[in-house]
């Protein structure tokens, strides 16, 4: 029996405008966000899991978050270096 799994829509700004380019990851899912700051991770795995978002010039982002079959969404703030 497989795990229940969720697509999840990602958001990306830096507080007030979409940042591009940026790798988002939970586990070995990953995804980069196009020009509006957006990218969907696929067949996320529902429970508590660790998400990353990377960008050269921006602080590394790591959050705990957990996952039910109801989240669609992740919004996202990184921080300029």
């Amino acid at each position: 029996m497989n795990p229940e799994t969720v697509n999840i829509q990602v958001h990306v700004t830096d507080g007030e405008n979409p940042v591009s380019q940026v790798e988002v990851a939970i586990g070995d899912i990953t995804s980069t966000t196009g020009n509006a700051g957006g990218c969907t991770l696929r067949n996320v795995p529902v429970g508590t899991v660790t998400i990353t978002a990377t960008k050269e010039g921006y602080e590394n982002y790591t959050q705990e978050v957990n996952i039910t079959s109801e989240t669609e969404t992740l919004e996202i703030i990184l921080e300029e270096i």
